[in-house]
């Protein structure tokens, strides 16, 4: 019996230490969540760091994308929009023909409207024109041209006299140039960022 009770007690000392021993290895593990040491805050401490320069990157890159779009809606008077504007082939020339007629300038010739592919849905479009008046009436042309929406810009105009002796008129050639957003997805936001519905006219 004495043999008996004290192999009993030396199972519950063991026990007793063997809890105890698992008890300790979990505070220390505990506490090593608790108080990481040096080398995991470094570690910690870097991949903020990155996860920050990553996060800033981004802002930075989503604000510059929202600037260009931005400035990109806020010019779409500037540009030919057929749901709005019609049909450049046929209304360009309408727009020229009154801008010179306003201006009492004399028209030669207009030509075709030529266009050159930006990319999907968007075209640089040309129109040559020639003229032969006075550079006061060309100046009032010009101006005229300059207040139309859409926007014209010139490019490659030839301005010389008609007679060396008198210079009274000149010869002008040139091309007007045009962007023309036919992309419908485009137009649509560029339409709607200012309120333009369809087939309003935009004038």
């Amino acid at each position: 019996m004495g043999k008996l009770k004290n192999l009993y007690k030396y199972l519950l000392v063991t026990v007793f230490l063997l809890g105890l021993s698992l008890l300790v290895f979990e505070i220390a593990g505990l506490r090593s969540e608790l108080w990481p040491g040096q080398e995991k805050i470094d570690k910690e401490t870097r991949e903020l760091k990155q996860a920050q320069t990553t996060l800033q990157k981004e802002l930075d890159e989503s604000a510059s994308l929202q600037y260009r779009r931005d400035c990109f809606a806020m010019r779409s008077k500037d540009y030919w929009i057929p749901q709005r504007d019609g049909k450049p082939e046929t209304e360009v020339h309408k727009i020229i023909t009154q801008a010179a007629k306003t201006a009492g300038f004399r028209l030669a010739s207009t030509g075709d409207i030529r266009q050159t592919k930006i990319s999907d849905g968007i075209f640089s479009m040309e129109i040559q024109l020639s003229a032969s008046d006075s550079m006061e009436s060309f100046a009032r042309f010009c101006a005229e041209i300059y207040r139309t929406n859409p926007k014209f810009y010139w490019q490659r105009c030839q301005v010389r006299p008609e007679n060396m002796k008198d210079v009274k008129n000149v010869n002008i050639n040139g091309n007007l140039k045009f962007l023309c957003i036919t992309d419908e997805k485009t137009a649509s936001f560029l339409l709607a960022s200012t309120g333009t519905a369809r087939g309003d006219g935009g004038k």
